[in-house]
């Protein structure tokens, strides 16, 4: 998060706060000071990603007001599946990919993607695969790569909660965030 979301993300822990008085679970007011304590910790997340946590563990847990760590849990996953991601396409490219047979083999890899189950790769291998091999900062790419991966993530996992989530909660949440 960047500064210019401390406000957004204030009405999101005010509105957690209204959920667990309304349970009857919570009794007193979150501070300024857990506020801006809760923002330091998670400073490293992106909005979204806070966002989307926040309705998952509304989903399985009830009445308690969160932790940081049950906002941040979804992270380490992601990140994980990213690498994975990143790995399988750097053995694909290093196994099949040869630069004199260009597309013939792009074919051969998507063809053993498919039969391994990973065809949901094949776009990345076509986004990302020319800045793979190309010799450039593998650093800063797989870094790029990363970030693109989980946001593409939180994408998916937005739409999949929108979808299974009570529309109710999830237009409150929105709501309050607005009116304010």
């Amino acid at each position: 998060m960047v500064e210019s979301d401390k406000k957004t993300f204030a009405q999101l822990l005010l509105q957690i706060d209204e959920i667990c008085k309304n349970i009857g679970t919570k009794k007193t007011e979150i501070s300024s000071q857990t506020i801006d304590f809760y923002f330091e910790i998670l400073r490293d997340l992106p909005f979204e990603i806070i966002k989307n946590n926040a309705v998952k563990f509304f989903r399985n847990k009830t009445g308690f007001f969160p932790s940081p760590a049950d906002f941040r849990s979804n992270n380490e996953e992601q990140e994980a599946l990213a690498i994975k991601a990143w790995e399988r396409i750097n053995f694909y490219l290093d196994r099949f990919y040869h630069p004199d047979l260009g597309s013939c083999m792009m074919n051969h890899i998507k063809e053993r993607m498919e039969k391994n189950g990973e065809i949901h790769l094949y776009n990345y291998l076509l986004q990302w695969g020319t800045e793979i091999i190309s010799g450039g900062s593998i650093a800063a790419t797989r870094k790029h790569f990363l970030d693109a991966y989980k946001a593409n993530k939180v994408l998916e996992e937005k739409r999949q909660l929108e979808a299974k989530q009570p529309i109710a909660l999830i237009d409150e949440i929105n709501k309050k965030l607005k009116a304010e």
